[in-house]
């Protein structure tokens, strides 16, 4: 960018912000978020509209995440997390949610539990963060906690042999133990992709 061209802009910029009334401090605070939106996301957004795209757009409210990990079939994580609720409770709340495939919305898999919790402690795979980003531009509850290292993540599952086990995300490890339908744990619903 040209001097000229780049005082020019400051100065559309500096204008801008006297009119609508935002901080010229307030710009450095949103300067990531909006690169974040004018990147998009790495994986598809489920919108209340129909529309799937990678395209973060603040006027539609998302309604699932798409999630691929290359090694378990793809899956729809909802984008409201359900927090503080019993296995019946959480079965009722995911029966309420609008269907967005042919398949209907299920307590995530001990497999897919532990796919989640192995990418967020290595890393490997960006999904599980950027969600957590997304979640924020949109003022949804989210799964994990905004100071990964002071708190755990809680995620409830039913594991092969059907038993209700509860998985947490301890930054940076993870790990699963059995517990009583009747505990009241954060849940993430998931729907297999068409």
């Amino acid at each position: 960018m040209k001097k000229e061209e780049r005082l020019r802009k400051l100065k559309l910029l500096n204008e801008f912000c006297r009119k609508s009334g935002l901080k010229e401090n307030e710009l450095e605070e949103l300067f990531w978020e909006a690169q974040k939106i004018a990147q998009g996301a790495s994986f598809d957004i489920y919108y209340d509209d129909g529309e799937i795209t990678k395209r973060i757009d603040l006027n539609k409210t998302p309604l699932a995440y798409l999630y691929d990990d290359g090694c378990c079939r793809p899956i729809w994580l909802a984008a409201q997390t359900l927090k503080n609720a019993n296995k019946q409770e959480a079965l009722a709340y995911m029966a309420k949610l609008p269907k967005i495939s042919s398949h209907p919305w299920r307590i995530l898999e001990s497999n897919e539990v532990g796919s989640l919790l192995n990418d967020m402690s290595s890393a490997k795979n960006r999904v599980p963060f950027e969600v957590h980003t997304i979640q924020k531009f949109f003022d949804l509850p989210n799964l994990m906690d905004d100071f990964l290292d002071e708190r755990d993540a809680q995620l409830g599952c039913v594991d092969y042999n059907n038993q209700l086990t509860a998985a947490y995300w301890y930054f940076p490890d993870s790990y699963c133990t059995g517990i009583e339908e009747t505990k009241k744990l954060c849940w993430w619903p998931a729907c297999d992709a068409d």
